[in-house]
């Protein structure tokens, strides 16, 4: 075992996952098959911000996606998940938003682009975008893309090949961005699908599962029983909500099953977290014990977020373990957690 096998298997697996949600929604990748979960556009986004510096391929056919089909992107909702305390993955989403803008007149995207917070960043910091799997900084290039430029990133001219096509809506993955074609690019879409993947939800839920305010999903929910979408049952503590017929919207939208919507943005953000603390322990230097010390700290805030996949493997409970023996354990669950868990298929 080895200091870094922990943060490498994190990337790997992390590339792999993200990829595959991309390209089921029309990023020219080659990848495993798409997925039976739903993808999530903006967590998904907002994951490659940072896993997508260690891929510049990758990153680069995620922008030539977003130059055809930005306007499948609610941008509102983008920067309700956005992480607070993360100059550099804003930063990143502003010098996209600014080529976005002047490329493909992306109106929606233009606040992000022209946000003044974001102005100036040259003068102060000078952060090169891509690292190489290993942590090291990719050489500066000789020319500098404007767009990231002007945003204090460094990274070469981007230039996008034109190969993304748009989503396919028929399959279950894209069944986000297919709600937004019929219900519009708003709160609408993300409440109808939480319905459909779930048998009956709170308020609450759907609010923290959808990152909008418990007031405006509310006032989806009381539309939707109005219209007869959904039903309101009162319980001992809250109303619950459910679809009114849920098998014909499963029907009528031509799914062979009712697929499920993970918290990808509480798993991203867990993951993320994790792989952060590795390679920041890796940096430094420290001792395998204080190595293995940290990661159980951290992986106890994590085992939260990874709750919404309903894994059928066992998570280890650090307390359960010594302090050495907590890595090899964690090795293996990472392992079984993104060859099975993150790639379920319908039946297995």
């Amino acid at each position: 075992m080895t200091l870094h096998t922990v943060g490498n298997i994190l990337l790997e697996g992390l590339l792999r996952v993200v990829s595959q949600q991309w390209a089921a929604l029309g990023v020219f990748l080659r990848t495993d098959e798409p997925p039976d979960a739903v993808v999530d556009p903006e967590s998904l986004l907002w994951c490659t911000l940072e896993i997508g510096r260690y891929d510049a391929r990758l990153f680069d056919e995620v922008v030539d996606w977003l130059e055809v089909n930005h306007h499948r992107i609610n941008v509102r909702r983008l920067r309700r998940l956005g992480p607070e305390q993360d100059d550099v993955r804003w930063r990143i989403l502003s010098s996209i938003a600014v080529r976005l803008y002047r490329k493909a007149r992306a109106i929606r995207w233009q606040k992000l682009a022209t946000d003044e917070k974001f102005q100036g960043q040259p003068l102060l910091t000078k952060t090169p975008l891509f690292i190489e799997p290993s942590g090291k900084i990719v050489p500066i290039p000789s020319q500098n893309d404007l767009d990231f430029a002007e945003r204090g990133l460094v990274r070469g001219i981007l230039e996008t090949r034109g190969q993304s096509r748009q989503p396919p809506l028929i399959i279950p993955a894209s069944l986000l961005l297919r709600a937004r074609a019929f219900f519009g690019n708003k709160a609408d879409a993300e409440v109808w699908t939480l319905l459909l993947a779930k048998i009956e939800v709170f308020q609450s839920f759907v609010a923290e599962r959808t990152g909008y305010s418990k007031v405006g999903v509310g006032r989806v929910l009381g539309k939707f029983v109005e219209s007869g979408i959904c039903r309101e049952e009162r319980r001992a503590t809250a109303k619950c909500y459910s679809l009114v017929d849920r098998e014909a919207w499963r029907k009528n939208f031509g799914l062979r099953f009712f697929p499920p919507w993970p918290d990808w943005s509480a798993i991203f953000r867990g993951l993320i977290h994790l792989h952060r603390t590795c390679v920041r322990l890796n940096r430094k230097g420290v001792s395998q014990y204080i190595f293995a010390s940290e990661i159980r700290k951290t992986f106890t805030q994590v085992k939260k977020n990874l709750s919404s996949l309903e894994l059928k493997i066992t998570s280890p409970d650090p307390d359960n373990f010594l302090v050495d023996e907590f890595i090899s354990a964690l090795e293996k669950y990472l392992q079984e957690l993104f060859e099975k868990s993150l790639f379920p298929r319908q039946g297995e």
